[in-house]
């Protein structure tokens, strides 16, 4: 007995040895919940933040832009009108119009190569739409559409392109708009010996343009008409 009572002691003991553990656990979970609330408070400034630079620092740039020098917003206009891209391509020179001008003729049935064109007159807007799908396009200055009809005038097939036809204004040649002028059914008429097309052409233009003739072609190498619009 006196040895099994001494036992005892020293049997609680070991037992008693583990339960420091959970101190040690207890400490990792401060360290944690600490960890995460540094986390947590400098989120929440990044947020603040954020938020400041979306709605103050933007406000701020807004009303910068509004007191600009207004003389920039005055010469724009003189360099937007001067640069001569207001069509899918760059319009020709005067000089060059000067130099290739075809013959004027009278409004009405006028002929160049296999084709023969009668203007029936113009039409200004902002956009043009297709008849046949729910596109359309809006004009970077306005529209001028051309309506006319063609008829195949030769002895052979024939193909009437929208592309070859110009128009002329203020001493300027501007081009087709290739797109616009797809929409009005402008672009291509295959026409047998005596079938006739009724078609439209349209010019991107500056806003106030007024037009002055129109140069039509059968094929980019004819010498083409040029019939007045005004």
């Amino acid at each position: 007995p006196p040895t099994a009572a001494a036992a005892e002691p020293d049997h609680a003991g070991a037992h008693r040895a583990p339960e420091e553990a959970p101190a040690g656990d207890g400490d990792h979970r401060r360290l944690l919940v600490r960890y995460l609330s540094v986390c947590a408070a400098l989120l929440a400034v990044l947020v603040a933040v954020a938020v400041y630079a979306a709605f103050f620092a933007d406000d701020g740039s807004v009303s910068i832009d509004a007191t600009d020098d207004p003389t920039t917003s005055e010469t724009a206009p003189t360099t937007t009108s001067e640069g001569g891209g207001w069509g899918d391509g760059p319009p020709e020179t005067s000089a060059e119009a000067t130099t290739a001008a075809p013959p004027q003729a009278e409004t009405g049935d006028v002929v160049d190569g296999a084709l023969a064109f009668t203007v029936h007159g113009t039409e200004v807007g902002s956009t043009v739409a297709s008849a046949d799908v729910p596109v359309e396009k809006t004009a970077a200055g306005e529209y001028i559409v051309v309506h006319m009809t063609v008829t195949n005038v030769s002895d052979a097939p024939a193909t009437f392109l929208g592309t070859f036809q110009k128009l002329n204004a203020g001493g300027t040649v501007y081009s087709i708009d290739d797109e616009a002028t797809f929409y009005t059914g402008g672009a291509l008429a295959e026409l047998n010996p005596g079938d006739q097309a009724d078609v439209s052409v349209a010019f991107d233009v500056p806003t106030g343009t007024t037009p002055e003739s129109i140069e039509l072609h059968a094929d980019p190498i004819s010498p083409g008409v040029e019939v007045p619009l005004s």
